[in-house]
């Protein structure tokens, strides 16, 4: 998929899982949305294990959810640093991480990490309204 989207087989079925309580650069908001799915696939690479606390449905029908591999909470890593902005409108979807991705996602603006990095960002929302 793209930066907060994959697919995967879960039960003998292929699904596509979006990433709960965030929201990745477009892929055509260059260079950022693009090296967000590129992270993405770094952390979740084919054949991997993955985990999954199932948070709703959207309206494409897709899972969504926080996802872990080794152990590690992939939204939140994508968050700390800095490929993804916390999605507010959907944050009451992650009650247990709410609060830490609130602080990385502070913290990843004051280090200026990845799409943090830009003068003016444009949020993947505003981006998308736009189109």
């Amino acid at each position: 998929g793209d930066g907060d989207t994959l697919r995967m087989d879960y039960q003998g079925e292929n699904i596509t899982v979006r990433l709960a309580c965030i929201d990745t650069p477009e892929t055509s908001q260059t260079p950022w949305g693009p090296a967000a799915t590129a992270r993405l696939r770094q952390l979740t690479p084919r054949d991997s294990t993955i985990q999954f606390r199932e948070a709703d449905t959207d309206r494409y029908g897709r899972l969504v959810a926080e996802i872990y591999a080794n152990g590690q909470n992939i939204n939140l890593q994508m968050v700390a640093e800095g490929y993804a902005p916390v999605y507010t409108r959907f944050l009451s979807s992650c009650p247990d991480t709410q609060a830490q991705l609130l602080q990385a996602e502070a913290q990843a603006q004051q280090q200026r990490l990845n799409f943090w990095s830009q003068e003016d960002p444009i949020m993947p929302w505003d981006y998308r309204r736009s189109r």
